[in-house]
């Protein structure tokens, strides 16, 4: 015959166990001192928590006690008599958001201690009684949605009395709140004397005219997120605009130097007229050459000898290439020309020099450009360099 294993039932969250002295899932005694102090601490109040999801509610002691123990937060989720059940953020269930300083009707910041707002006059008084669950009044739904007659709600003016009455008591005879009938002195209604005859004096009090609901803190929160957002979008552009105009002075210093000739590309550089081919040996930049003279001008003066050791390298370092036999006759008698030329721009005349001129840019034109001489540009700028300065120089004749 097997035994049967008795089941034993948390009377807390309703685990089902063996063992008959804690349990095994929320960690609660059994004993009676446990079971009773539990249900002193019961209440109509809910805390979300999804680790234990089915513990008891706690009173609005228990509550306010959990608030200052840090176990309840403004961001906790909580239902309780204040929300109809229904659940709701902490900061925002009345008797319970002013205890994280902000009222529960417009979110304007409020002391702990206080019982009502003074932006829009909403209370702060909490539900104590725990045997009250805060339900709505029952309605007929099809009354609600139209399809029948209008019934009246149940009336539940009797829960009333305990609402805060502590607190509404408090707050009455400290002048915090004027029942119906006058200022505080002359005329004033005598102070309730039981819950019931105060709760209907705060009950037929005029209400204050509440603003809509507008958090503060949310506004802020939105407004610094916008303005980061603004200056983020800024600093990106700026930045854009920085690297642009990095970029333009740095292409527009390289064509400067490229133009000037002080910097030397391994490729030709379109619109500069600058050839790798053109420069010299040594790296030095070249002078621009000047306009070119006419071929057919006459002799304007005598011997005049240029002595320049750049000249004396680049006539020994710009040889021209021996003619190739296999060319054509027209390219090859080109080939000469421009042999006559590199010897005629030795000449310390003007007339030699424009003859080497003219031959040198018949070679240039006529000549096919992969068949150039590789220093046909320096034999140039070298003819236009001495013709120019014999010009300049006074006729000593």
């Amino acid at each position: 015959m097997s035994e049967t294993t008795t089941q034993i039932i948390c009377p807390y969250c309703g685990h089902s166990q063996t063992d008959a002295t804690r349990c095994d899932s929320c960690r609660g005694l059994f004993e009676p001192l446990s079971r009773q102090a539990t249900q002193n601490a019961m209440g109509p109040w809910f805390v979300r928590d999804e680790s234990q999801p089915f513990r008891p509610g706690c009173s609005y002691e228990t509550l306010v006690r959990l608030v200052e123990r840090g176990r309840v937060t403004a961001g906790s989720i909580i239902r309780g008599p204040a929300t109809h059940q229904f659940w709701m953020r902490a900061d925002h269930v009345p008797g319970l958001a002013h205890l994280f300083g902000l009222c529960h009707s417009c979110g304007e910041r409020v002391g702990r201690e206080d019982v009502c707002c003074e932006f829009c006059g909403a209370m702060f008084t909490g539900e104590q009684d725990r045997q009250a669950m805060g339900l709505l009044p029952v309605r007929d739904l099809e009354s609600m949605a139209g399809r029948g007659p209008a019934k009246a709600p149940e009336d539940q003016s009797g829960r009333l009395a305990s609402v805060g009455y502590d607190r509404l008591r408090a707050a009455v005879e400290a002048g915090a709140i004027k029942p119906p009938g006058g200022e505080a002195g002359e005329g004033a209604a005598p102070p309730a004397e039981d819950a019931a005859d105060l709760a209907a004096a705060v009950a037929s009090m005029p209400r204050q005219p509440r603003h809509r609901r507008v958090r503060r803190d949310l506004l802020e929160s939105d407004a610094i997120a916008a303005r980061t957002r603004r200056e983020r979008r800024l600093f990106i552009i700026q930045a854009c605009l920085a690297l642009l105009m990095i970029a333009a002075a740095a292409i527009l210093l390289l064509w400067v130097l490229v133009r000037a000739g002080a910097l030397a590309l391994p490729f030709d550089v379109p619109g500069t007229g600058v050839r790798e081919a053109d420069r010299p040996a040594d790296g030095h930049a070249t002078e621009p050459a000047g306009p070119p003279g006419e071929a057919g001008e006459g002799e304007t003066g005598g011997a005049a000898p240029v002595p320049s050791d750049d000249e004396a390298s680049e006539d020994s370092a710009n040889q021209p290439p021996p003619p190739s036999a296999d060319l054509p006759p027209g390219q090859r008698e080109l080939l000469d020309l421009y042999s006559e030329a590199v010897r005629l721009a030795d000449g310390t005349t003007i007339g030699e020099l424009e003859r080497a001129e003219a031959l040198l840019r018949r070679v240039h034109e006529e000549l096919p450009e992969h068949l150039h001489p590789e220093d046909l540009a320096g034999q140039q700028r070298k003819v236009a360099r001495r013709l120019e300065r014999l010009r300049g120089e006074p006729d000593d004749g």
